[in-house]
């Protein structure tokens, strides 16, 4: 909920879809390693409201521990949703907490991280479906940390892509599993150095050109008269001169 006050009298908000966008952002990076499509984000946008829930990791993250039912369904969806169980596999606890520091923040897990969040998983306290969220969280929250700046540069260039997507093949071509994988692969890259937008408009031409392969490039006319040129160079490097013999007066 958002607070305002008129008057001295304070009065609760309930947050709109626009409110959410930036934290379904957030959640697809997390998750998902990637930008939200135009559909998601508005899709669980208008979900997120339709809740009221929190419009920050911080908040859902809040929600999540404090057992509210709705909130804990729809982040374990999205923690068991086939796109996030192919990202981050299962297995083993401290794989899987490593897999999410990687996609997250862009780097193993440091060995109190790692203990940590092992610990919390397996004494059950923390699902696997909530990690992604609460190293997020943690990441966003701890602004004095790299991994703050990192995963920061990461969602901005995530909203940055998806506001880009403004036409209907670029609408059409982020979709489906090699087209996420290109948008993926643009994300793991950026760590302190925020993404240009040469960065970003790349990945969205690579993402257009697979779905729209451009039409290969015309073969060079022939030239008519090179070919003449060639053909009369050729005639006169093969064929030796006359002996003189041959010739009797």
């Amino acid at each position: 909920m958002q607070i305002s006050s008129t008057g001295g009298i304070s009065t609760f908000v309930r947050p709109t879809a626009a409110d959410y966008g930036s934290v379904v952002q957030q959640i697809y990076v997390a998750y998902f390693g990637r930008p939200a499509d135009t559909n998601g984000l508005a899709s669980f946008s208008a979900v997120f409201a339709a809740l009221g829930a929190p419009t920050t990791l911080k908040g859902l993250m809040t929600a999540y521990e404090n057992g509210f039912p709705t909130i804990r369904t729809l982040i374990d969806g999205f923690g068991t949703s086939p796109e996030s169980n192919a990202l981050y596999p299962s297995g083993d606890t401290l794989g899987f907490v490593n897999s999410v520091y990687r996609s997250v923040l862009g780097r193993t897990a440091d060995f109190d991280g790692l203990l940590y969040w092992s610990r919390q998983i397996d004494s059950g306290l923390l699902t696997r479906g909530a990690l992604a969220l609460a190293v997020a969280s943690a990441a966003e929250n701890n602004v004095l940390s790299p991994d703050s700046s990192i995963f920061m540069n990461k969602v901005d260039a995530a909203i940055r892509f998806t506001e880009n997507i403004d036409t209907i093949n670029e609408f059409t071509a982020y979709d489906g599993a090699a087209a996420s994988q290109l948008a993926r692969e643009m994300l793991a890259r950026i760590t302190l150095e925020p993404a240009n937008d040469t960065v970003i408009n790349n990945a969205l031409t690579a993402v257009v050109n697979l779905a729209f392969p451009p039409a290969p490039e015309p073969a060079p006319a022939e030239d008519p008269y090179m070919d003449s040129y060639s053909m009369s160079y050729f005639l006169s490097e093969s064929i030796p001169p006359a002996s003189p013999d041959l010739f009797i007066p």
